[in-house]
């Protein structure tokens, strides 16, 4: 230590550029006063961050989701000021792709040849990105709270049977409340003891995991703005394959990378959202998609019905951001049991995505909104990422039987999973022999991915062993 701080500042600036990430540069200024002097000014320490981001494979989905972001924002004031979606371009030689078309795949796909330059990562973007890797840290905190298995999870298209989705989600409720409220224990095996913290290393793949499901929902989310019906979907399809192989290019380490992105959809969207979402049963949001009427009033079936609705828009409406806003509101709001409330008027007279939706005089309020809602699933299906060119989504859905949920599919956890097991296999074709084993193995398992599966060797191994099990 005595010889670094007796280099020159300028040279100790040059060191700061060629450290491998955020945290290494912040854990260098914490080591001594000369170090910190050294990135005490704020166009040094910007700049040094501009070359990590740049440079650094930790971050290498961040530009384009910084992008992403500045197209949300455009389409949201497109949308707000036109009064009308996106307009759809149709599969002709003689028409141009829309302003918003061409974005969506440039915004992805344009890689900076100069990887740390001011264009690309100006001053606001690179606080950006530095805002946004201390802030996923919540996600982090909110992993490492406790051990969680398949049973802490809810799906959209868990059943179809009232009773049990029911039950599964009071369940996956009581036991986040129990956790916080008894003390009970946070891990429930010997070897999980230690898993209080991630390494470096840990701490890179959690980042990298969020920040490429994130972007890949910032994708989803402007495909559900484009018209509906639309004359043809096939060219938005086309850039929808743009983005995903430019995605796949920037794998690290495949089984890996598919695994951790796996995993943290499952943690974001079937554990955090269905146990904080409750968070919005006494805030009457204005929209169909994200209102939550799961209430002691309503009808049992059509509650449940409502909760399937709100899983599926939540994991296309909300963000990582959204989604840590809705925990902490969570924590801190009133607890149960909450007050009576009404659907908000906003909410009856919704009539995204078309102009008008005429019902007969004696059609009921949850009957229309249910005939809404079921517009928005169909919107939300044709936005799936788990599509292409070559194989589009033709899935449609449509009113529930009698007494019945709602027959929806979760595309995106389908997609995730069949990226994983796809890696795993090699094989299309043996993929069907080996899901029942592998989702068996991966319910009690998957929170644990970042210590069992460090290297691509060891996953593969613990895999194989998986499957040799099953033979016996």
């Amino acid at each position: 230590m005595a010889i670094l701080v007796q280099l020159p500042a300028e040279l100790l600036e040059q060191i700061y550029h060629y450290l491998g990430s955020i945290d290494d540069v912040h854990h260098l200024a914490r080591t001594c006063k000369v170090t910190y002097d050294v990135i005490e000014r704020l166009p040094v320490y910007t700049g040094i961050m501009r070359s990590i981001i740049g440079n650094s494979r930790d971050h290498r989905f961040d530009i384009p989701l910084s992008k992403m972001l500045d197209l949300h924002c455009r389409t949201v004031q497109h949308c707000t000021k036109w009064r009308a979606p996106l307009r759809a371009t149709r599969q002709t030689p003689d028409e141009d792709l829309h302003e918003f078309e061409t974005r969506l795949v440039s915004t992805i796909t344009d890689d900076c040849p100069h990887g740390s330059c001011t264009s690309c990562l100006p001053d606001t973007r690179v606080h950006e990105i530095l805002a946004r890797y201390q802030g996923i840290r919540i996600l982090e905190d909110e992993w490492l709270a406790r051990q969680l298995t398949d049973s802490d999870l809810l799906s959209a298209d868990f059943s179809t049977d009232e009773l049990s989705f029911r039950q599964r989600y009071l369940k996956v409720r009581q036991w986040d409340d129990d956790f916080r409220e008894e003390g009970l224990a946070a891990r429930f095996s010997a070897e999980t003891q230690s898993y209080t913290r991630f390494n470096a290393d840990q701490r890179s793949r959690f980042y990298n995991a969020v920040t490429s499901v994130w972007l890949l929902n910032e994708i989803r989310w402007v495909l559900t703005h484009f018209e509906h019906p639309a004359p043809s979907f096939v060219l938005q399809l086309r850039l929808l394959d743009s983005c995903k192989d430019w995605i796949g290019r920037q794998t690290a380490v495949p089984l890996l990378d598919d695994l951790d992105r796996h995993a943290v959809f499952k943690f974001l969207y079937h554990h955090l959202l269905p146990t904080h979402g409750r968070f919005l049963a006494d805030r009457g949001p204005p929209t169909v998609p994200l209102a939550f009427p799961l209430r002691r009033d309503q009808d049992r079936v059509d509650g449940a019905r409502f909760t399937q609705i709100f899983l599926m828009a939540g994991q296309t409406y909300f963000h990582p951001p959204d989604l840590i806003d809705l925990v902490v509101r969570s924590r801190t709001s009133r607890k149960r049991p909450y007050p009576k409330c009404s659907i908000p008027l906003s909410t009856a007279k919704y009539q995204h995505p078309r102009n008008a939706i005429l019902f007969p005089p004696t059609t009921t309020d949850t009957t229309r909104l249910l005939r809404l809602a079921i517009t928005q699933l169909n919107i939300i299906a044709r936005a799936t990422i788990n599509q292409s060119e070559a194989n589009p989504h033709t899935r449609l859905v449509g009113r529930p039987e009698h007494g019945m949920l709602l027959k929806l599919v979760d595309d995106s956890a389908a997609f995730f999973e069949s990226r994983a097991l796809l890696q795993a296999e090699g094989d299309l074709g043996r993929l069907s022999d080996v899901k029942h084993c592998w989702r068996k193995e991966w319910g009690e398992t998957w929170w644990t991915v970042w210590w069992w599966a460090n290297s691509e060797e060891k996953a593969r191994a613990k895999m194989e062993r998986w499957k040799a099990a099953r033979q016996l």
